[in-house]
């Protein structure tokens, strides 16, 4: 169970009895919509949109449809479920979950900065 409170997530083992919100998925599922997983046609179609972009932000065009795609593919499709307050669910889900799609300028820096980090 993952608890989030004052800005604070925590997990704990257990089932929630009063929650707001209640997200129902496999580990297997969370990680395959986390690293955007979608059937290759999806790319394709993405690479072939990416002329409404900028070059520099291309790949995070492409990253982001087929995120966006298997998220969407995992929910319609019943693999991930909400019940409860699907608002809360959704605020949360977007402050607190990064996926692997979703590139910030932080996320940026952060990478940089551990590819020239010295130990």
């Amino acid at each position: 169970m993952l608890t989030i409170k004052n800005y604070t997530g925590s997990v704990t083992p257990g089932i929630a009895v009063h929650a707001d919100a209640t997200v129902t998925v496999s580990v297997e599922d969370l990680i395959s919509t986390a690293l955007a997983r979608s059937a290759p046609f999806i790319g394709k179609l993405a690479r072939a949109l990416d002329f409404v972009v900028k070059k520099e932000k291309k790949e995070d065009f492409t990253a982001k449809i087929t995120g966006i795609v298997a998220s969407l593919t995992a929910l319609l499709g019943g693999k991930i479920k909400i019940t409860g307050d699907k608002k809360k669910a959704n605020k949360v889900t977007l402050k607190w979950f990064w996926h692997f799609w979703q590139r910030t300028e932080q996320t940026q820096e952060n990478i940089l900065r551990s590819k020239y980090k010295k130990e």
